[in-house]
């Protein structure tokens, strides 16, 4: 039952975002690639994320996407595919209080299919520390869908909170 709550939320989440790029559509069918439409995009990615809801998320990137974190921390720098974001997403979501980190972005600014953006976040862990990140983003957005995401953290924030003894 509830992976059929799951997978029903998904297609909802996935036909509203279809919904809303359908005004940004032009007459061809293509999507009308504009800094303001990449912006919402980028601004939906903070809104979706912060509800911990992994198959939402995804769906607002393209299959072939790329996640990317700065620094060296195990389990967290470094490139990953789509699946493998989905895995850390889902194993992250099971150490926070409430199963989300809420990110807020503070400031975008887009150039051509690229959007920068600040954000802050907070979110308490099972394990009593709090994560209260300020990082920095660059999304590439292409016919709507996000097809690399970069994000600059604290790194040594992130190592003392997730990983520290």
């Amino acid at each position: 039952m509830k992976k059929h709550l799951v997978t029903a939320t998904a297609i909802v989440v996935a036909g509203l975002a279809v919904a809303s790029c359908a005004s940004q559509q032009r007459a061809d069918g293509h999507f009308r690639q504009t800094t303001e439409n990449n912006t919402a995009v980028a601004r939906e990615f903070f809104r979706v994320f912060s509800t911990g809801n992994v198959e939402n998320i995804l769906a607002l990137m393209r299959d072939d996407a790329t996640y990317w974190v700065s620094g060296s921390v195990p389990g967290f720098s470094g490139v990953k595919t789509k699946t493998q974001l989905a895995k850390v997403l889902a194993g992250v979501g099971d150490v926070y209080v409430g199963g989300a980190l809420v990110l807020t972005p503070s400031m975008t600014i887009a150039q051509g299919n690229l959007v920068f953006a600040e954000a802050t976040g907070r979110v308490e862990l099972k394990n009593g520390r709090v994560y209260e990140p300020r990082s920095a983003w660059v999304f590439r957005v292409e016919n709507g869908l996000i097809v690399e995401i970069k994000e600059f953290i604290d790194t040594k924030h992130s190592y003392e909170v997730f990983l520290a003894p």
